[in-house]
């Protein structure tokens, strides 16, 4: 999964690997060297992450069925590593599914389906730091359904505000709401995924995710280009339509009701001090653009507008944990959505993802 807080796969769902221990339900997390000890009351009986006690979503919305994505993709660095090649890509088919108030991911590759899933998954963020204490993901554990990515508190329609997944059971870690679209694509041809879509700069696509368009119209990737071409075609010529109750998902809103810093120990950097740091990392910014500041009690560097608000997102802070100064990535406040194309986080029903994949199938055997 590529290392990103925003949606790649649902994407701006953050997700863990690994072993650990169970939570109880009310957690102490000794912050160490930079930080304090934080009581973290969770409100839910909790074990590896899984909580027990929400209050039942009577009904999922649109969430009722499992939704999916194609995405282009790169495996963990280290899968790449044993590869020998940092440039492969791989086209996957993600599926979502809402059960028991935890949104999970699963993966399948479709170029390559005996690679195994875990090769998408690793613990980018170890970390989650905000105003009620800093949180672990250590815990998730894959199940039938995938992995858990998100805490979902309720659901309307089209509509879901949720959280992300921490070891702790925690509700409050990016708090967050989505809207969506609904695109009734019934009766059109399919060839409308790949309809680009006019309002960006560059390319993108109205229905499906950049990286897709691009997998299947570069040769940068795995998979010979002669394939992709002929997979490419396939879609943009054929005469089928697709058949009765298909549904794209478009996201129109995103939008986070706290500010929140990922890191994981990946991100430890060589630097002594949070100045130190900044100079280091952004030494085109002076002195006067960052501001000292302490979240949860951990000392944090961030950038600033000359109003003293927090920089946009493009510039990343720092969290000093432990004696070591972390290189971390920011989830503001507020809206989450970038201006790229209106597909790039769509989802799509069954019916929908089905008649798709019919074209393209028998170009990955």
């Amino acid at each position: 999964m590529n290392k990103t807080i925003f949606l790649a796969s649902l994407t701006l769902f953050l997700t863990a690997c690994g072993g650990g221990s169970s939570s109880s339900d009310t957690t102490s997390l000794n912050n160490g060297a930079g930080g304090t000890d934080t009581n973290v009351v969770t409100p839910v009986a909790c074990n590896k992450g899984i909580p027990t006690g929400l209050s039942k979503i009577n009904d999922a919305g649109m969430f009722s069925e499992a939704l999916y994505k194609f995405e282009n993709d790169y495996p963990v660095y280290e899968i790449m590593i044993q590869n020998q090649n940092t440039n492969t890509q791989y086209l996957n088919l993600y599926t979502y599914t809402l059960s028991n108030n935890i949104f999970y991911e699963n993966v399948n590759t479709l170029d390559l389906p005996d690679t195994d899933p875990s090769a998408f998954y690793e613990n980018f963020f170890q970390y989650a730091l905000n105003d009620n204490g800093l949180f672990t993901s250590n815990d998730a554990v894959r199940t039938s359904l995938g992995w858990p990515l998100k805490y979902v508190q309720s659901v309307e329609n089209t509509s879901l505000t949720f959280s992300n997944f921490n070891d702790q059971c925690n509700l409050a870690v990016a708090s967050s709401q989505m809207a969506y679209n609904k695109v009734d694509v019934s009766g059109q041809p399919i060839s409308i995924i790949l309809e680009r879509d006019p309002n960006v700069t560059y390319i993108g696509y109205k229905y499906l995710p950049n990286s897709f368009g691009y997998y299947l119209d570069t040769t940068s990737t795995y998979m010979p280009s002669d394939k992709k071409i002929a997979a490419y075609n396939a879609l943009r010529n054929t005469t089928a339509v697709f058949p009765e109750g298909s549904y794209i998902y478009l996201l129109k809103q995103y939008t986070s009701s706290d500010n929140t810093i990922f890191f994981d120990d990946k991100s430890i950097s060589d630097s002594t001090t949070l100045q130190d740091w900044a100079a280091q990392t952004y030494s085109s910014l002076n002195q006067s653009d960052w501001k000292l500041d302490k979240i949860a009690g951990y000392n944090v560097i961030y950038a600033i507008n000359p109003d003293g608000s927090h920089y946009e997102k493009y510039v990343d802070p720092a969290v000093q944990k432990d004696g070591k100064i972390y290189d971390a990535e920011w989830q503001f406040k507020g809206s989450q959505i970038d201006s790229h194309s209106q597909g790039e986080d769509s989802l799509m029903n069954k019916t929908a993802k089905d008649a798709i994949l019919a074209q393209i199938q028998n170009y990955f055997n």
